[in-house]
């Protein structure tokens, strides 16, 4: 008898052994077929339903499409002045000149059809053109400072200036001719030739009734020129404009036009001497230096009223002597802007502030080679030794951008300056939330002294210019002054390298 079993019986075992009996499965399947069949009369009821809701809202439908195009052609339909004011202002845009422009072209196609509109007051003419010589500037500017030349959108500009400058409309004369000598300010300082001089020249004293009662406006033109003397220090052309703009300021009315036109007297007096780069230059030896602290020191003697940002400017120059070890150079210096001083009447509110500078400036200098006590703490709680058998480098340090550049430097430094001396940093001033918030982003290895361990930094040197560096050695004597971060580290290997030969040396003698 054959026990083999036939493959239905096969299946019917397997389906045993993982739980589904065949009459569970025949009693699904009918289940599934119950459920698709209520399914399927649902959706064709529905499908009747949406058809005839079609047909009935065809009508309806229709109506709506009606009252939306109704809609849309009315929302187009804009007012003259609603025309004008969606005219696009390119002042201060930041996309390049080609896409500006051919907007401003684009633009300028749609101004043409406004003005033959009959309709067109002489209010809606006025805002046309206040738009088109806003962006007639903008373009200009745009080309100066991007480097494309301007030329054509100068001559551009100029005609359209010309033209509403001698419209009846005082507004459009008043902003046309402030904007034709803020062009031609902007166009010397990118490009200061002696042709945009003349041209910035004649500007400012044919324009100058749109600025001189203006102070805000006096203000940003009198920068642009101070920002193109920057860039040439002692340049000729700069300085006759700073001459002009200063004869013109002393017109005005306004007291505040005043002081800018004395500051710029006061300031064309020193730009032949570079006053400005006068400390970077002695720093680092340039040759002309002292010439022109000579020369600079001699207008004082003959302008002793310039105001004292001017003296201080002189004996923060002449301080950076020290760092060189020029020291003769110093006192020379000192004894003469002394004398000047001396001579300054008591009733003069700079005396007192000028004897207190040339105190400090004495004490200073009387430090370098004697010990300082650097001891103390930081802001975090942690101690400072007087002394670790380290070179300290100690940056006095205020909260303007020259000292944060230090800092910065101090931090980013390539130099593994954690080895190499010992870094810190005593403010000026006592610490707010936001300057913690500034130090906890600085590296643990550079001390941050608090309060009052810079408080005792201050008095045992008089500080008066940040930021300040002193450089001490590793028994704490102040070795440098008035350095800078690489003059310290050059000191440094100096140093260092006249300890390791006199080491060497003695080491000589005693093996002999």
């Amino acid at each position: 008898m054959n026990n083999e079993l036939t493959l239905g019986e096969k299946a019917v075992q397997f389906l045993y052994s993982i739980g589904l009996p065949p009459m569970r499965i025949l009693m699904g399947l009918i289940a599934l077929l119950v459920i698709g069949a209520i399914f399927g009369v649902l959706y064709f009821t529905q499908f009747a339903d949406d058809g005839s809701a079609t047909e009935r809202s065809e009508d309806s439908g229709n109506s709506e499409r009606a009252t939306q195009s109704e809609r849309t052609t009315h929302q187009f339909d804009l007012t003259l002045d609603q025309e004008i004011d969606n005219l696009e202002f390119f002042g201060g845009s930041n996309a390049g000149y080609i896409i500006v422009a051919t907007a401003q072209q684009r633009q300028t196609e749609e101004i043409e059809k406004l003005l033959q509109r009959s309709d067109l007051t002489a209010e809606q003419k006025v805002k046309i053109d206040r738009m088109q010589l806003r962006n007639y500037q903008a373009l200009v500017e745009l080309c100066l400072n991007s480097g494309v030349s301007p030329e054509m959108d100068l001559q551009s500009f100029s005609e359209f200036a010309a033209t509403v400058e001698s419209s009846d409309n005082e507004e459009l004369k008043d902003l046309a001719s402030y904007a034709i000598v803020k062009v031609a300010a902007i166009a010397f300082a990118k490009l200061p030739t002696k042709a945009n001089a003349d041209a910035a020249i004649e500007a400012l004293r044919a324009q100058r009734s749109c600025f001189l009662e203006n102070e805000q406006r006096a203000k940003i033109l009198l920068a642009i020129f101070l920002k193109a003397q920057d860039a040439k220090p002692g340049d000729v052309n700069a300085n006759r404009c700073l001459e002009s703009i200063g004869e013109v300021f002393a017109e005005s009315n306004l007291a505040v036009v005043q002081k800018l036109s004395r500051q710029v007297d006061e300031f064309t007096l020193f730009t032949k001497f570079q006053v400005s780069t006068l400390e970077r230059r002695i720093r680092y030896r340039d040759r002309k230096a002292l010439l022109d602290l000579d020369g600079a020191l001699r207008v004082i003697e003959a302008h002793p009223e310039v105001e004292i940002s001017k003296w201080r400017a002189l004996i923060r120059a002449y301080e950076a002597s020290i760092s060189t070890g020029r020291f003769q150079d110093l006192e020379t210096a000192r004894r003469i802007v002394g004398d000047l001083v001396v001579k300054l009447p008591d009733s003069d509110p700079k005396k007192l502030e000028l004897i207190e500078l040339l105190d400090n400036q004495k004490r200073r200098v009387s430090q370098i080679g004697k010990v300082m006590d650097v001891s103390g703490n930081t802001v975090d709680g942690k101690a400072i030794e007087k002394t670790t058998g380290e070179f300290t480098v100690l940056v006095f340090a205020d909260t303007r951008p020259q000292s944060t550049s230090i800092l910065r430097e101090l931090t980013t430094s390539r130099m593994d300056v954690s080895s190499n001396f010992r870094p810190m940093v005593s403010y000026k001033d006592s610490f707010t939330k936001a300057d913690m918030r500034k130090v906890a982003s600085i590296p643990s290895w550079i001390f941050m002294a608090d309060d009052a361990t810079s408080q005792k930094y201050t008095e045992s040197f008089p500080v008066d210019f940040y930021p300040y560096i002193l450089l001490l050695d590793k028994e704490g004597v102040v070795v440098a002054a008035d350095v800078s971060l690489v003059q310290a580290a050059n000191r440094i290997a100096k140093l260092e390298k006249a300890s390791r030969d006199k080491s060497s040396n003695s080491d000589a003698l005693n093996s002999q």
